[in-house]
């Protein structure tokens, strides 16, 4: 057509453009998903049909039958391998195309050049498969053993492995589906481990859970990652390769809880220390050792953490297993924060825990255990309260930036307790604005609940009672200031005066029946009387006390003075003293203190034995005993002079008088 439009118009520049591409029809059957009559475009080659093929198709024998009726097989691995399109047709009008099974297909993969699935003819087996379609090993491949992967022959058998070389079987026949891997070198070298603080790849210590753990849980082996699980991964060496070039390699498993320093390899039983820092941060290789098979590198935890901050003393602290973060408070000091502490893990996570939360609620989740490598910060506290007196629970509180006085006493402290007097909290300021030591004021919660709190703030709640009013019991009581009904031996050396707080319309004998213990021997309970005014009022605490008889009772009012007489009893000191006859009785004495108050043992009458104590029933008491009131002790008169002078007078008289006779019977000449 161009040479036609040139003869007939010289000179002129004639040109052809397909502007759209002939489409027609052909026959597909055979091994394909869409067998039948299949529309294409013209120029359309044959690797290129638009269909897809079954698992089973051949591209070794593609039959194309033209419309002319020549029968023509192609062969389309050598199309796509070597680019030769004689074995590539373009498909044309009225052609059926037959794409049969395949005899064997195989695979091969590993350490070859071209891995792959291949389609083997009759004559071709292991040689060909290598050597031509895989094209050879490469210089990582270990020919020596390969495996050689064989389907059982129906569905139901199961496959097979067995190790080929080759040298000895490169002409074994390979059936279809056989699956041949050719190993890596490295996966036959002899290998040494790395166990202890390691982190897997794709992990990282303190990835687990945030939430905290039972003891069971940080020992699973479902948690490999924890502070305390053991992590084991193997080295591959070369002979010949040291330990430092091994640590190296391996420094990707290395964590912050990794003690590189204390490493060591355990070797035929052995332990040798070796110092995996020096290979890794000083480049010293002079304790450098060579690895042998077997080799055990054994990378301890590093069991320590970090505390900074408001703490007593700062720095690296040995870690115990299982340790919560409350227990390290005995190393805050009294500015230190438990509001907001700060713990950065190993792997560079931070939070913050409320120890305050985990203490009042056991919230397990504010107390985390500690982890080696953690490193703890405490920081100072914005404002710490103390509150005391009548809350539910007295104490000292860290306040949060927006609490004040109503969080206080509603949150922290719990709320007041019934006796509380709400109208008058004492609030006790350290430090002043206008730089005074220190002063108090008084609040009403009522009206004033959202007082401003400062740091060292210190709030009182008082009793009720404290307001109540009052009346005195006085005399013969036990010296004791205070309303608490308790057992007492106390002596009485005079008038004890004590306050009573009672509730209006409360009565004496409830009154007295409080302070009973108060009460000692010679409270004379009999005549008692209330002072009330200028008004004297005999009562007898006997009926209240003892017979249960409130008859008599009568209402309490402010001021009131209860008297209770002492008894006057005595004790009876008689014989060898000073100062014979009857002296006051004073309970819990023995029998000396009343011979001290008859002037003591006459010494010349008394050699201090024979001493005898009664009772006021006459029962014998010793020495020794608490006398009781109206007994008697008498002390003999049993020294020799004292038994002399008793007799002397007598012998003098007779004495004298034998001698006045003898002097008479003398002058009168009768001797």
């Amino acid at each position: 057509m161009l040479n036609l439009v040139s003869r007939n118009y010289p000179l002129s520049g004639a040109s052809l453009t397909l502007t759209h591409m002939g489409r027609f029809q052909v026959a597909l059957s055979g091994e394909t998903t869409r067998a039948g009559m299949l529309a294409v475009d013209g120029l359309t080659r044959l690797s290129s049909l638009p269909t897809e093929l079954t698992q089973k198709a051949s591209l070794r024998f593609v039959r194309v039958s033209t419309a002319a009726g020549k029968d023509l097989d192609y062969d389309l691995f050598l199309a796509r391998r070597f680019g030769d399109l004689s074995q590539d047709p373009y498909i044309r009008p009225g052609d059926q195309i037959h794409i049969p099974a395949a005899g064997r297909i195989v695979r091969i993969s590993g350490e070859v050049f071209r891995p792959g699935t291949y389609e083997l003819l009759p004559e071709e087996h292991l040689d060909a498969l290598i050597s031509y379609y895989a094209d050879g090993f490469t210089l990582n491949a270990v020919p020596q053993k390969m495996s050689l992967i064989r389907s059982g022959s129906t569905a139901q058998a199961p496959q097979e492995i067995r190790f080929i070389s080759w040298e000895e079987d490169r002409a074994i026949a390979l059936e279809d589906g056989d699956e041949l891997q050719v190993d890596h070198k490295r996966n036959h070298r002899t290998a040494v481990f790395f166990e202890g603080a390691l982190v897997l790849p794709g992990t990282a210590p303190g990835e687990e859970e945030e939430e905290p753990q039972s003891p069971q849980s940080l020992q699973s082996p479902q948690n490999p990652q924890s502070p305390q699980s053991i992590s084991r991964i193997p080295y591959y060496f070369y002979q010949g390769e040291t330990l430092g070039n091994a640590s190296r390699n391996t420094s990707a498993a290395f964590s912050d809880v990794s003690d590189l320093a204390q490493a060591y390899i355990l070797r035929e039983g052995l332990q040798i220390p070796v110092d995996l820092e020096a290979f890794l941060f000083r480049n010293d290789y002079t304790a450098d050792r060579t690895l042998q098979e077997g080799d055990v590198i054994v990378i301890p935890y590093r069991r320590y953490y970090t505390l900074s901050g408001e703490v007593i003393e700062a720095g690296d602290k040995p870690l115990s297993s299982l340790t919560r973060l409350s227990a390290l408070a005995t190393e805050f000091t009294d500015k230190a924060s438990t509001r907001f502490v700060r713990i950065r893990s190993a792997a560079g996570k931070t939070r913050d825990y409320d120890l305050f939360l985990a203490r009042r609620f056991g919230d397990l989740s504010q107390d985390p255990y500690i982890r080696p490598g953690d490193r703890i910060h405490i920081p100072a506290a914005g404002r710490i309260v103390s509150i005391s007196g009548e809350v539910f629970r007295p104490g000292t509180y860290e306040l949060l930036p927006e609490e004040h006085l109503d969080a206080l006493i509603s949150y922290y402290a719990d709320g007041f307790t019934l006796n509380a007097d709400t109208e008058r909290i004492r609030l006790s300021r350290i430090h002043t604005l206008e730089g005074l030591s220190g002063e108090t004021q008084f609040t009403s919660f009522r009206e004033s609940p959202r007082v401003l709190l400062e740091d060292r703030d210190r709030i009182f709640v008082d009793d009720k009672s404290v307001n109540r009013p009052v009346v005195f019991f006085e005399g013969a009581l036990s010296p004791m200031r205070t309303t608490e009904v308790e057992e007492t031996s106390a002596e009485i050396e005079g008038t004890s005066k004590m306050e009573y707080p009672f509730y209006y319309g409360e009565t004496l004998g409830n009154a007295v029946r409080a302070i009973r213990k108060q009460f000692t021997a010679v409270s004379d309970l009999t005549n008692g009387y209330i002072l009330r005014g200028e008004e004297q009022i005999p009562v007898d605490l006997r009926p209240f006390l003892y017979e249960h008889d409130f008859s008599k009772d009568m209402a309490l009012e402010n001021g009131d003075t209860i008297i209770i007489p002492f008894k006057q009893y005595f004790v009876l000191v008689s014989g060898a003293v000073k100062a014979p006859g009857r002296y006051p009785y004073v309970p819990d004495r023995q029998a000396e203190y009343y011979i001290n108050l008859a002037g003591g043992r006459d010494e010349l009458l008394n050699s201090g034995r024979g001493i005898k104590v009664f009772d006021m029933y006459h029962k014998n008491l010793k020495l020794s005993d608490h006398i009781p009131p109206e007994s008697m002790i008498s002390v003999p008169v049993n020294t020799f002079t004292a038994k002399f002078n008793q007799f002397a007078p007598v012998i003098t008289t007779i004495l004298s008088l034998v001698s006045a006779t003898l002097s008479i019977l003398a002058i009168t000449g009768v001797f």
